[in-house]
């Protein structure tokens, strides 16, 4: 994933987070609140679609050849896919053009991000990380990969509802996603048996400090323990990774 398009699309994301925040508006909507229009701006994919953008432009310069869903820089037209339980409308579909093996067999990813109420969501929060992956592979043994984002510094909710921008004086607690993420991340193989078919072909985490203007992505968390967790969720060689196990899958190359 290119670091510059990362962050032009992360400075993005805090000014208009920002802005919602503050102002109690969005899409031409005023809120009760500023965390009330922050949570309707999240949860309308607004706020994450730069990241989209980002792993499109990363995408192309591996190969130039690809189509996504959705396309350019849209924030609609995701592609439905159909899961055992659900069907579910996916963040990004990558497909080489013109491969008849890829027509019908996508490399799909997720973007995600959780802002504010962290701690009381953990559980929750990895529950989903897996049956997203356990859904989506019981009909069809996708090649699949996630977008983390977590603030370094959690938001303060209370303070969003009076349109204030302010942190809480802790970081999350990383040690927790890390230890817990690294289940669910690098599947060894294709085989649908066994806890290996409830893993991520690959996990990306950006942690952001969006405290600092310009945004800070974090890498180094002042504790090796941490730092050497991280390893294996960085953005470096994510898209690279993906779509080299995908090609493997589908026979191009």
């Amino acid at each position: 994933m290119n670091k510059e398009y990362l962050e032009q699309a992360l400075q993005k994301m805090q000014e208009d987070l920002f802005e919602v925040i503050k102002t109690g508006n969005w899409n031409n909507t005023s809120y009760e609140n500023g965390q009330k229009a922050k949570t309707a701006y999240i949860r309308g994919g607004a706020f994450i679609n730069p990241i989209n953008n980002v792993l499109k432009k990363s995408f192309k310069e591996i190969d130039n050849n690809l189509e996504f869903k959705p396309a350019n820089d849209d924030t609609v037209g995701e592609e439905v896919i159909e899961g055992y339980m659900k069907r579910k409308k996916q963040d990004l579909t990558v497909r080489i053009k013109n491969n008849k093996n890829s027509k019908d067999y996508p490399l799909i990813i997720n973007n995600r991000t959780q802002m504010t109420k962290i701690a009381a969501n953990q559980d929750t929060i990895f529950e989903r990380a897996y049956a997203e992956a356990l859904n989506l592979r019981s009909p069809t043994n996708y090649i699949t990969g996630e977008v983390f984002v977590l603030p370094y510094y959690e938001m303060n909710h209370k303070k969003c509802e009076e349109n204030i921008i302010e942190y809480k004086i802790n970081p999350i607690d990383l040690d927790w996603f890390f230890s817990h993420y690294t289940k669910v991340n690098l599947r060894e193989d294709t085989s649908t048996e066994g806890p290996n078919f409830l893993k991520y072909d690959k996990l990306c985490i950006l942690i952001i400090d969006f405290r600092e203007n310009p945004t800070k992505i974090v890498t180094d968390f002042g504790d090796n323990n941490l730092n050497q967790k991280y390893k294996e969720f960085s953005y470096e060689g994510f898209c690279e990774y993906l779509f080299s196990k995908y090609k493997k899958s589908i026979n191009a190359g």
